[in-house]
Formats: structure tokens, C-alpha cells, sequence
């Protein structure tokens, strides 16, 4: 019973340090593993030739003219300038009744 008593005793007294440190060492191989491949991806990056220029692709005519579609543009139009419109009307409907109010 006495050695159980012993052992508890060293396990309340160096248990939570050895979990702290235990844990310290995962982070740290963790840590460790992730720069390692951050290191290697630069290293490949900083050794890798890179070519002065870039070529996207090869420019070629269309095949067929883009124009824009002037029905969508004249549609949208009209719609705004009624919007505008009917604003403009109950503006000057609250604006005339607000006069007439205040003259009563």
C-alpha cells in the first residue's frame, strides 16, 4: 500500500509537468514538420528556373463581331427614365401638399 501511496504522490506532484511538457512536444514536432515542408516549398521555388515572360495564350481573330445588345440597353433605358419619372411626379405631389397644408 505504502509503494501505491508513493507513486500517487510523485504522480500528483510531477503528473500535470509531464502532461504540460508532453504536450509542449507534440506542438512543437507539429510546428516543426509544418516549416520543414514550408522550407522545402521555398527551396524548390528559389531553385526553379523562371522564364522571363508568360505566354497565356495565342491570340487569334473572333470568329464572329461582339456589338452591344442595343434592345437590352434602349429596354433599360425606358424602365429608368419611367422610374424617374414617377418619383419625380410624387415629389412634386408631396411638395404640393405640403405647400397647401401650411397655407391653411
Amino acid at each position: 500500500m505504502e509503494s501505491i501511496n508513493e507513486k500517487m504522490a510523485l504522480l500528483n506532484k510531477y503528473g500535470a509537468q509531464q502532461y504540460n511538457l508532453k504536450e509542449k512536444l507534440q506542438n512543437t514536432a507539429i510546428q516543426l514538420s509544418m516549416l520543414k515542408e514550408k522550407y522545402d516549398e521555398a527551396k524548390i521555388d528559389a531553385d526553379e528556373r523562371i522564364p522571363n515572360f508568360f505566354m497565356v495564350n495565342e491570340a487569334k481573330a473572333a470568329e464572329k463581331k461582339s456589338y452591344p445588345i442595343r434592345s437590352l440597353i434602349v429596354i433599360m433605358a425606358a424602365v429608368c427614365t419611367f422610374v424617374f419619372s414617377l418619383l419625380a411626379l410624387l415629389v412634386n405631389e408631396k411638395i404640393n401638399l405640403i405647400k397647401s397644408s401650411s397655407k391653411q
